[in-house]
């Protein structure tokens, strides 16, 4: 899943890697995979899965307090995150 792993990359990119981060990003990479999954089994296509996934989860900043890791980001100079412009 090449867009999971790019969206995650791109969503990540902005910090440093550290280890809550890296397990941060593997959690989310989980649910990710588990809702695209679901989004295939409906019926939708692998666009409209990933388009669904990135609308749903928003940006990290929003995830970071749900992740844990807020005190991570903000450590790292704040809300530096985006949705991707395209999947």
């Amino acid at each position: 899943m090449n867009e999971i792993n790019d969206y995650l990359e791109a969503m990540f990119s902005p910090y440093p890697q550290s280890p809550r981060l890296h397990e941060a990003k593997a959690e989310l990479q989980g649910v990710t995979e588990d809702a695209y999954g679901g989004h295939i089994a409906q019926g939708a296509t692998p666009n409209e899965a990933m388009v669904q996934i990135v609308t749903d989860l928003g940006n990290l900043d929003e995830l970071a307090p749900t992740l844990g890791i807020a005190a991570d980001l903000a450590s790292c100079g704040g809300a530096q995150t985006r949705k991707l412009d395209r999947v």
